[in-house]
């Protein structure tokens, strides 16, 4: 048992979901949450997005509460930091795009170690610890509080391992996979090209639990000549991905899942947090950058390519592999663990 001052060390996650965003804030915080637990400490969360989402975190056998107030708000603020006092906290974990420095420093002066995610490029200037799977080493600044790279890649427990290397051969399976989330409605225009491109493939189609339009994609799916497989937000995808020979992905939290398992992807980005992704993968991937004026074509070229081109299936596979690990997650659980430990918990 991990404790501070004789009482078990304590995490509080206060992360969003939602139709625009999907789930991976809420994923890699689960994801989170369980290494620390491995670790002997007692995890809890707060989450936007309604109780559908809620509940997901509670069948993970995980305390949680459903945030009753707008995202960042000073009602989000004031929840969290009584949540926190009531379970003695001793550390806060921050994943929305709608939490500022404000936000951070009223939590910071009850008494909380505050960690934050960053998937801009931008920093908190006050969190105590920041961790950036997407940045360089040539972003700035340099400090021993972020946790910056691949290498920090915090990944479902089902990809903390190592993959072994593919070795590419005919494609039979490509394997369509969005993300939580599909708001530009993609995945029905990515299986009808797949039905019109050349090959013998099956196609292994995820539908997240934000999606929308299903409909459109039961129709695709209906008027397919090939083989396509639907699988409606399934608890574990690391059978899929690895079965794949391609695939075709949002450029969000499931890029750096396929990466690790060395699967060569076409990673199509179209909101401004998933650029970086696609760079600092970008010796994995075929990045393709989407509007709402060319949905499908660029997509179309890059699975031709990986469709013919084994040797760029191989070097992308390679890549891949040697960017991402498995291990981030455990790397920064180690860290909130030794940041825990400098605080005594949130004042009373």
């Amino acid at each position: 048992m991990c404790d501070v001052g004789g009482f078990p060390m304590r995490f509080l996650f206060r992360a969003d979901a939602g139709p625009q965003i999907g789930l991976g804030h809420v994923q890699r915080c689960l994801s989170l949450a369980g290494a620390l637990t491995d670790r002997g400490t007692e995890v809890s969360f707060i989450v936007s997005g309604g109780e559908n989402v809620c509940g997901r975190v509670l069948d993970q056998g995980i305390e949680c509460r459903s945030l009753d107030y707008d995202p960042g708000s000073k009602e989000d603020a004031r929840t969290t930091v009584v949540t926190a006092r009531a379970e003695k906290a001793n550390v806060l974990i921050l994943d929305s795009y709608q939490i500022d420095d404000t936000y951070i420093a009223t939590c910071q002066s009850a008494g909380l170690a505050v960690v934050t995610m960053d998937d801009f490029g931008s920093p908190s200037s006050i969190a105590n610890l920041v961790i950036d799977p997407s940045g360089t080493e040539g972003d700035s600044p340099e400090e021993d509080r972020i946790l910056r790279g691949p290498g920090f890649a915090i990944l479902r427990r089902e990809f903390q391992r190592e993959f072994r290397p593919r070795v590419p051969g005919p494609v039979e399976t490509v394997l369509v996979m969005m993300g939580g989330a599909d708001p530009m409605g993609l995945t029905a225009a990515v299986i009808r090209l797949l039905d019109d491109i050349e090959g013998e493939f099956d196609v292994d189609v995820v539908v997240g639990p934000f999606f929308g339009d299903i409909g459109s994609i039961e129709e695709e799916v209906g008027r397919a000549v090939r083989s396509v497989h639907i699988y409606r937000d399934p608890e574990s995808v690391d059978g899929l991905m690895e079965r794949a020979d391609i695939a075709c992905t949002g450029a969000g939290q499931t890029l750096f899942e396929l990466a690790v398992t060395g699967c060569p992807a076409v990673a199509v980005g179209y909101v401004e947090n998933q650029r970086r992704n696609m760079g600092v993968l970008a010796g994995a991937i075929l990045p393709v950058w989407v509007d709402e004026h060319d949905r499908t074509g660029l997509i179309e070229d890059a699975i031709e390519l990986l469709l013919v081109d084994t040797s760029v299936r191989t070097q992308l596979s390679q890549g891949a592999l040697a960017l991402v690990d498995g291990h981030g997650t455990d790397r920064v659980a180690d860290r909130m663990i030794g940041l825990a430990r400098s605080f005594e918990g949130i004042s009373s």
